[in-house]
């Protein structure tokens, strides 16, 4: 039986949504199966459950917008994910992150189109095991064909999406989903996806949305205007009322050119500002001052499990050197990333007992390593 603040809680959460006759059947069933999960809470989860519930049942409300039953535990996964990364944005406070999720996930969604209608992406070109066609779709509502083989697992499959997201230079986490339902990163195999099955690829970036950008310009005060700077030369010209917090103005920034929180910096006078910076900005940035927008670069260059490379040398003055690879990379990556390194051109490479061939492109797993390895190497040219 309830007890009576929970009956409470129930019935400020009524008075907090149309009343129930006013709903549609989606509503209705949605309130009466969440109403059915709080039995088994505890007061705790009641808590949490129940604002969830307000929130959801508002969003639709407020927003005209119908939640596919079977898409609502779905969505709070989404939102469970992009708070796991830093990023608060995705809710139902939030009605036009929540639509481009709605949006990407919806096989029949408009919006999406090719990367390119005659191009089949084989990143993995040098497996020559038996392929399968996936399309991945990333955040952009971008299409790629790509080629994955066969026998590889789940968390395989994770990795080279990351290939395919709508920002390549970042490792961000994502969360895949298919067939409405989230992609365990789990090392079983991919065999019930079939060919021309389509992934969606879900990041934890912020979509596109100067909602919030046009709520702070609302105060009656002088503007500053903050001339911000990308990395690639982009100016843009960034008005706000000079008492907008340093946090805002960050958030507002992120938000209206959608941009990822944890890979993106602004950086003032050769400091970044933070996230979490509560001054006003007319006590940090004069008018006309320049704040430099940095998008970290940190590609996802490991393909499948990631194993650590011991590397040595024949010449004995040179410091060993460790470094991630993902057992799917191909060995000439080893090559390529020592090369660049030292600027040298290798000789021989040698893995366990192995001499390899300095364009051998086969992955790791099919030479038989499976977990952290020692690697020897001599460049051409020095003893």
């Amino acid at each position: 039986m309830l007890n009576n603040m929970y009956l409470n809680k129930q019935n400020l959460m009524i008075q907090n949504m149309n009343p129930i006759y006013n709903m549609n059947l989606n509503q209705q069933n949605l309130m009466m199966q969440n109403m059915n999960l709080i039995n088994n809470m505890n007061l705790n989860q009641q808590n949490v459950m129940l604002k969830g519930m307000i929130n959801q049942m508002n969003f639709i409300n407020n927003n005209d917008i119908n939640i596919p039953l079977n898409q609502v535990n779905l969505i709070n996964s989404i939102i469970s994910f992009y708070k796991r990364n830093n990023n608060d944005n995705m809710n139902y406070n939030s009605p036009n992150q929540i639509k481009n999720i709605l949006n990407l996930i919806n096989p029949n969604y408009p919006g999406l189109k090719f990367n390119d209608i005659n191009e089949i992406e084989d990143p993995l070109y040098y497996i020559k095991e038996p392929k399968k066609i996936i399309k991945f779709i990333n955040s952009d509502y971008l299409i790629y064909k790509v080629r994955i083989p066969k026998y590889i697992t789940k968390y395989d499959l994770y990795t080279i999406s990351k290939l395919y997201k709508n920002n390549k230079k970042s490792n961000s986490d994502v969360l895949l989903i298919y067939q409405n339902e989230i992609l365990v990163q789990d090392d079983s195999s991919i065999e019930l996806i079939s060919d021309e099955d389509e992934i969606r690829i879900i990041e934890p970036r912020n979509y596109p949305d100067d909602s919030y950008y046009k709520l702070l310009l609302q105060k009656n005060e002088r503007m500053l205007n903050i001339i911000c700077q990308f990395q690639f030369g982009q100016k843009v010209n960034f008005f706000l009322p000079e008492s907008t917090l340093i946090s805002d103005m960050i958030k507002a920034f992120k938000l209206k050119f959608g941009l990822e929180n944890k890979y993106t910096s602004l950086i003032h006078q050769a400091l970044t500002l933070d996230t979490s910076d509560n001054r006003k900005i007319m006590n940090v940035i004069k008018d006309g001052d320049y704040i430099q927008i940095i998008i970290h670069n940190n590609p996802p260059y490991v393909i499948g499990k990631s194993v650590q490379v011991h590397i040595s040398y024949t010449i004995k003055n040179l410091e060993h050197w460790i470094f991630d690879k993902g057992l799917l990379n191909s060995i000439k990556y080893i090559i390529n990333k020592a090369e660049s390194f030292h600027h040298v051109k290798i000789k021989k490479l040698f893995i366990g007992n192995k001499q390899l061939n300095r364009d051998d492109e086969r992955c790791l797993s099919e030479i038989g390593i499976n977990k952290n390895f020692d690697c020897l190497i001599e460049f051409e040219g020095i003893n």
